[in-house]
């Protein structure tokens, strides 16, 4: 049954196939076949005559004009016109301009494919040469840097997903399972939850509106009135309300000494036991004050009604404003006590302490002898005229209980103010703040203490001048070891980096290949100049233009073997920056790990330098020698690494890696330029025109001028310079030109021929002729373009 499907399946393939290649043919011949010459064309056309046209037409043309389907037809055919009319004019102007333009360049191809090798090629192969080291040392880069570590990771990676599969697929199909079991029940829990969080919204939403709103509206109510400047007005309540005594003495600490000198109608309350008797001479003292002054009874009555009485208006010669300001403040006071109940005990207390201190100020602010005036028999209704007596007198009338009321309870208020400390003058409490604001001066220093001081402080500069030297020798012995430990790390370091990249070397295809690139590149530049020259001698040109042109070529073919010479030494170059890159990095954490050492040394000792008393200069020189002494190992370490160290070398294992190369590389370069000499020599007597005398002369001359020309062209692909090499460099003589002509013949012959596929560098030009004939191609075509500029 598998194999019936299979072959069902492949019959259906063939089907479509067929019927695709029908469906092609049918539409890219027949239209052009107007005699029916193809048998399929023929069929077609019979198969129109007999079936299409009289069984399949017909129905479509009368379903087309049916009278259901007519009006839609005739409804979308302006637009079908106008869509064929807007695009005919481009389809034909794009067919016209392709037909003219663009379907004769691609035909006459002998013109195009021409001028494209002839122009744009070289400039394209010009490019890529120039490109080609860049690109091979991107490519080396990656393979060598990134490459390693990508696959790494990409091994990693695929290694953790096989792991963790079977735990992921259990995973899936337990939460899969887990979801279907759990779905059942999920779903009414959800809408539950839902419906709960709904009612409690609507409950939170009704205890806000119930408790919350109603004192948000009274505060917005308050808010608005205030905003529009209105008093708020409190009215007084029939309740009985209690004064304190602090409330009081606040009120007159607050009013006291702000209120202007003004004074201030007195209501008096007055018993019906105490008549109303004329002042006359009152002389404010402390004492009188005091014996005045009394507890109100606390049976006194509940209403108060301000009683006109005719008073005397005493004046006081000489009262000062602050005076005045006070008696303002004790005139409002009385006037509230007015306004309210009787006072009770509390508010007594409160009169008495406030009647003693109006005494000691007014004994401070008077003078010491006071004169009174005559009494005024007139009443006073005028609150200007109330003095300093009139008030006191009256405030004392109106405290003064009758005498059958008073106990032998009194309190001594002057006895408890000298007590407390309350009667001592002002200036003498300004006086003593100031004597404890001020500092206490220091006792005077005998010599002997400054003495005993010097030398203490000499001593503990001493102690701490020898722990800092001790610090400072500790950090620079363990600075000298650190750098003894780098330089031993250094050295092992280098030796395995170089080791490794010795056999590395030993072993690299990349810098064979390359090698072996340019000896075939030799050979085949050789080879096309031999048949390039041979294939000049038979054309018809004159022998100057022929000698012009070879020369050119010679030099073109050389110019070409430079430029493959320069790229083999790029790859070594690049191969060798990698090593040297490993060694630069350990030379810089080698010369960091000391710069460390260092960097402590001097945190630990600075701040102890800078508090020290006699530091000097070879102090802080000392102090920063960490530093320098760091800086100076930094080049030492560097001069290791280059190998101009005076005392410490570390072998360089690449070094006859390398000398292998060179020499090797110096065989093939010396071969091709002696064979190309030759060929160009041979060139020469070819297309000279100074006869046979000429020509041996040229041949002498250049068999001279051999060994300095190779002396001149030597070239190196060693990465790092050498000092000695010029130094050891010796004449050869002008019968030797390097290697003989047979051993670089046999060196070129040894070498194995790489693959096309395998050499991407020479694999355009494979063939040597078809090489130098394309050298040949591009002098000419730049002799012509110099030709024409000028």
């Amino acid at each position: 049954k598998y194999q019936n499907s299979n072959f069902q399946a492949f019959l259906h393939f063939l089907t479509k196939l067929l019927l695709l290649a029908f469906t092609i043919y049918t539409f890219s011949v027949c239209p052009q076949d107007t005699h029916l010459q193809s048998p399929i064309c023929r069929g077609l056309a019979e198969y129109k005559r007999l079936v299409l046209d009289p069984y399949i037409i017909p129905p479509i043309q009368a379903l087309l004009v049916h009278p259901s389907v007519a009006p839609h037809i005739e409804h979308a055919k302006p637009y079908v016109y106008r869509a064929v009319e807007l695009t005919t004019p481009i389809f034909l102007r794009t067919q016209q301009e392709w037909n003219l333009h663009v379907v004769p360049q691609w035909e006459k191809r002998i013109y195009i494919v021409p001028h494209w090798d002839k122009y744009v090629t070289p400039r394209i192969q010009l490019i890529q040469s120039k490109l080609e080291p860049h690109r091979l040392r991107v490519m080396q880069k990656y393979e060598q840097r990134i490459l390693p570590r990508a696959q790494v990771a990409s091994y990693k990676l695929q290694r953790w997903r096989r792991q963790a599969a079977p735990y992921v697929v259990l995973a899936v199909s337990k939460t899969e399972e887990g979801y279907h079991a759990a779905k059942p029940y999920a779903i009414p829990i959800v809408k539950r939850c839902g419906h709960l969080l709904q009612q409690f919204a609507l409950f939170t939403r009704e205890q806000r509106q119930q408790f919350v709103d109603p004192h948000v509206a009274k505060i917005w109510e308050k808010v608005k009135e205030l905003s529009r400047g209105r008093q708020v007005i409190l009215e007084a309540t029939p309740e009985r309300e209690s004064l304190s005594p602090d409330t009081l003495f606040t009120i007159l600490e607050t009013v006291g000494y702000e209120t202007t000198a003004s004074s201030t109608y007195f209501h008096t309350t007055a018993y019906d036991a105490i008549p109303t008797t004329e002042e006359t001479d009152v002389t404010p003292t402390p004492s009188s004050l005091s014996a005045e002054t009394t507890e109100v009874a606390p049976f006194a009555e509940p209403t108060f009604t301000p009683v006109p009485e005719p008073e005397t208006s005493t004046q006081l010669a000489g009262t000062p404003t602050g005076l005045d300001s006070f008696l303002s403040a004790e005139s409002v006071l009385a006037e509230s006590l007015h306004e309210t109940e009787p006072p009770t005990s509390g508010a007594s207390a409160f009169v008495e302490e406030l009647d003693a201190a109006t005494s000691s100020i007014l004994v401070a602010a008077t003078p010491a002898s006071s004169s009174s005036a005559s009494p005024a028999d007139e009443p006073t209704n005028s609150p200007a005229s109330v003095t300093l007596p009139k008030i006191t007198v009256a405030a004392a009338k109106a405290t003064v209980p009758p005498a059958n009321l008073r106990t032998d309870n009194e309190i001594d208020l002057d006895a408890f103010y000298a007590e407390l400390g309350l009667d001592e003058p002002l200036e003498n409490a300004g006086g003593s703040e100031k004597y404890n604001s001020d500092p206490p001066s220091p006792p005077a220093e005998t010599e002997e203490e400054k003495a005993e001081r010097l030398r203490l402080k000499a001593e503990e500069t001493a102690r701490k001048r020898a722990d800092i030297e001790s610090f400072q020798a500790k950090w620079e012995a363990e600075l000298q070891a650190q750098m003894e430990r780098s330089t031993s790390q250094l050295q092992i370091r280098l030796a395995n980096l170089r080791t490794a990249a010795a056999a590395e070397l030993a072993s690299s295809t990349e810098v064979r290949s390359s090698i072996e690139e340019l000896v075939n590149e030799a050979e085949k530049y050789i080879k096309g100049a031999e048949i390039y020259l041979k294939n000049l001698k038979g054309e018809g040109r004159r022998s100057d233009e022929k000698l012009a042109l070879w020369d050119r070529v010679a030099d073109r073919v050389n110019d070409k073997f430079n430029e493959r010479f320069s790229a083999t030494e790029g790859v070594i170059n690049a191969w060798y920056r990698l090593v040297l890159d490993k060694e630069l990095e350990e030379v810089a954490t080698i010369a960091a790990e000391v710069r460390e050492v260092a960097e402590k040394g001097q945190l630990d000792l600075g701040l102890d330098y800078a508090w020290l008393e006699d530091v000097t200069y070879d102090d802080w020189q000392r102090y920063h020698a960490l530093i320098g002494t760091s800086e100076q190992y930094a080049h030492e370490v560097a001069s290791i690494q280059n190998g101009t160290h005076p005392k410490v070398v570390v072998t360089n294992p690449m070094d006859p890696i390398l000398q292998d190369l060179e020499s090797e590389v110096q065989d093939v370069v010396i071969g091709f330029e002696t064979r190309l000499r030759r060929i160009k020599r041979d060139g020469e007597r070819a297309f000279n025109n100074h006869g046979n005398g000429g020509a041996q002369k040229e041949e002498d001359k250049g068999s001279s001028d051999e060994p300095e020309m190779e002396a001149e062209s030597e070239a190196s692909i060693l990465p790092m310079p050498r000092e000695d090499a010029r130094e050891e460099q010796e004449f050869i003589p002008p019968v030797v030109i390097g290697r003989s002509k047979e051993e670089v013949l046999e060196a070129l012959g040894r070498v194995e021929p790489i693959p096309e596929a395998e050499n991407p560098v020479s694999g355009s030009h494979a063939d040597p002729e078809e090489a130098v004939s394309q050298l040949a191609r591009e002098v000419e075509v730049s002799a012509e373009m110099v030709h024409t500029e000028l």
